[in-house]
């Protein structure tokens, strides 16, 4: 296996980037052992921190039917650094009835237990009968109690840090064959050193006939962040819901109305603050025509009515208001079975501070195998939102995906399910 990669981290005093590629070569000499070598290499890096050089080997082998020890070292090679190395062990078992234990034990340089880390997990995946899914899943790592928050060595090789918690999920899934509905419900709870995590979400579906369904998607997440002897809360509380509609005597058209109504707690990314709280409620209509057998039209129109108190320096706190309009609109045309033209289009109309945002997409699209699609455009424009634009901001962009063909949507629930949220 050979890839490139390219990291790009930026915070509010510094930007760091860094390009490299990295090999690996794995070996099965017996069924039951795999051992492999790997390496990587970084070209050049800019800024303070950095993803250092690094090779190493590792080996897994199955001592007994669904139990398997895991080795890997890898000695880094920190550019202008002192090299020095981790070694993690672990052991893997499947123990039956869907259930999956894990363990590992990291050593950052030897065995200084300051510098180490453990992690032990269970996973559990238990279907009940054809319609009921349970999944359960823990997991605790300690160690690394001394490592600077900046050592790479915390979740090498990748620059992030990494803290001592222990977290506990929990899922269940109703997916009956042959009939109109579906519903999954997943649990989380994490408790960590420097950030506490719990969520809950819930979806399903009904099937009114082959031509109507009912969607839906209810989220809570709670997330508490600590910084030295201050923390931080966010909140969110999401519900979703959908009217699909698409005619049994033909797939030329497919329409989704859908009711939105989001309540944050200093949001990430808000239409009005990212401090105090905010309330949005949003309408929207989304139409996919496709006229011929090489064109679709889609087209997305949306209100938002947006309410947000925000708090002051001077410990007052100030109510913001806005009501905005949404119209979206997208054109795709088959040129032949490898090459595709899109264009997209957003226009983002804000009454109280009457104010426009907009950007625009030409793409080119090319299916070089059945399987695979990549795609490659410029985005325009400045329209920046956290309901209505799209992730990755402006400029030039280059995607490579997986491409599904020949699908069959039995119902509009089936058509309508992967792009509800979106």
């Amino acid at each position: 296996d050979v890839s490139g990669s390219t990291d790009h981290l930026t915070s509010s005093a510094s930007t760091n980037a860094s390009q490299a590629a990295q090999l690996k070569l794995t070996w099965s000499p017996l069924s039951s052992l795999q051992v492999w070598s790997e390496g990587r290499h970084q070209f050049a890096n800019t800024g303070d921190a950095f993803l250092p050089s690094y090779f190493g080997a590792g080996a897994q082998y199955e001592i007994h039917q669904g139990v398997s020890l895991e080795a890997r070292h890898l000695r880094m090679a920190p550019s202008g650094d002192t090299p020095y190395s981790v070694t993690r062990l672990g052991v893997r078992s499947n123990i039956g009835f869907g259930t999956q234990v894990w363990g590992s034990y990291q050593l950052a340089g030897g065995a200084n237990g300051s510098r180490n880390a453990a992690i032990v997990g269970l996973n559990n995946n238990l279907r009940l009968n054809a319609a009921w899914t349970v999944t359960t899943m823990f997991e605790r790592r300690v160690g690394l109690n001394n490592t600077s928050i900046g050592d790479p060595v915390r979740a090498m090789p990748f620059v992030q840090n990494e803290e001592d918690y222990w977290s506990l999920g929990l899922g269940i899934e109703l997916l009956p064959e042959a009939k109109p509905y579906r519903l999954s419900a997943r649990g989380e709870y994490r408790d960590g050193n420097f950030q506490s995590t719990q969520l809950f979400t819930m979806a399903g579906d009904i099937s009114i006939n082959r031509s109507f369904a009912i969607l839906s998607r209810q989220e809570f997440h709670r997330i508490e962040q600590f910084q030295a002897d201050q923390s931080l809360l966010r909140r969110r509380l999401h519900s979703l819901w959908g009217a699909a509609f698409r005619p049994i005597s033909s797939d030329a058209l497919n329409v989704l109305t859908k009711f939105s109504w989001l309540d944050e707690s200093n949001p990430r990314i808000g239409a009005l603050t990212q401090t105090g709280d905010e309330q949005r409620l949003i309408a929207a209509a989304e139409v996919i025509w496709a006229p011929a057998v090489k064109t679709e039209l889609a087209g997305r129109y949306a209100v938002r009515h947006s309410v947000a108190q925000r708090p002051t320096d001077g410990g007052v706190t100030q109510r913001l208001e806005s009501w905005a309009d949404y119209l979206g609109m997208r054109v795709q045309q088959n040129i032949n079975q490898w090459v595709s033209l899109r264009a997209e289009g957003r226009l983002l109309l804000e009454h109280t501070s009457d104010t426009q945002r907009w950007d625009a997409t030409p793409t080119l699209a090319v299916v070089p195998i059945s399987a695979l699609e990549v795609s490659t455009g410029y985005r325009f424009g400045n329209l920046m939102d956290p309901d209505f634009s799209v992730h990755g901001g402006f400029g030039w962009f280059f995607t490579v995906s997986a491409r599904v063909t020949e699908t069959v949507f039995p119902s509009a629930a089936e058509f309508w399910r992967s792009r509800f949220d979106k």
